[in-house]
């Protein structure tokens, strides 16, 4: 479903005006043939800056997974995103499942900084940021993104756009990193962060789970979980 409804009025005007708009033109300039190397994803707020039919999957709250392809690099480094409109998609005669399909794959392309910080008791907290393109989505893949195996999952933020952090689930002791990686988050939140780093989510075989979890008195934090985090929290070792 269209993020912000689909009307057959709307759709048909905006189809009009494809000629007009720079973005339409550039994208009805891509050939299929292109599109496998030059799909990606962000996970952005909500907005009609996206236009009135994105293709977009639902993230969590006021945040979508946009569809795009990647233009050119800007003087600031940074990739131009052209988001795929529903009205466009259908040019190249590819199913949806495809579409996204390539653009997870590619996900594995993208340059990203990996920071690893060593906590007590064994345990890590892990950041990734992108580099030239938004790191945010590399939350769809943990395990790669943290390179390491996962067993019992992550549990995981979005400070920004950017930023990805989480710190590995080993033993029952991990939990207690929640506070400290509640307290980062915020750190790391900038003035333009929006919707970004207010939820903490549990990674767990390519899906994320809202853990609800919330700090009480500065310190302690409080979570409303699944049964599936609860068995899996049963499960742990104590240390």
């Amino acid at each position: 479903m269209p993020l912000f409804g689909r009307k057959k009025h709307a759709e048909a005007i905006q189809t009009a005006r494809c000629d007009e708009h720079g973005p339409c033109r550039a994208l009805a300039g891509i050939t299929v043939a292109d599109l496998p190397d030059r799909l990606g994803m962000l996970i952005t707020p909500a907005d009609p800056a996206l236009g009135p039919d994105p293709v977009v999957q639902p993230f969590e709250g006021d945040l979508v997974i946009v569809l795009c392809v990647k233009g050119g690099q800007g003087q600031d480094g940074v990739t131009d995103a052209l988001v795929i409109p529903e009205h466009l998609a259908n040019q190249w005669s590819v199913t949806r499942d495809d579409l996204w399909g390539w653009a997870h794959a590619n996900l594995a392309r993208e340059q990203v900084n990996r920071q690893t910080f060593k906590a007590d008791g064994g345990d890590s907290l892990h950041v990734v940021n992108g580099m030239g393109w938004p790191g945010a989505a590399q939350v769809l893949r943990v395990e790669a993104a943290f390179d390491l195996p996962l067993p019992h999952g992550a549990v995981v933020t979005l400070p920004t756009s950017n930023v990805v952090c989480g710190v590995p689930i080993r033993t029952a002791a991990s939990l207690n990193k929640i506070p400290f990686l509640i307290q980062l988050t915020g750190e790391l939140r900038t003035p333009d962060s929006g919707p970004f780093g207010t939820d903490m989510y549990w990674y767990i075989d390519g899906e994320l789970e809202n853990l609800n979890a919330r700090l009480q008195d500065g310190q302690d934090a409080r979570m409303r979980v699944s049964t599936r985090f609860k068995t899996m929290m049963e499960s742990l070792p104590s240390q």
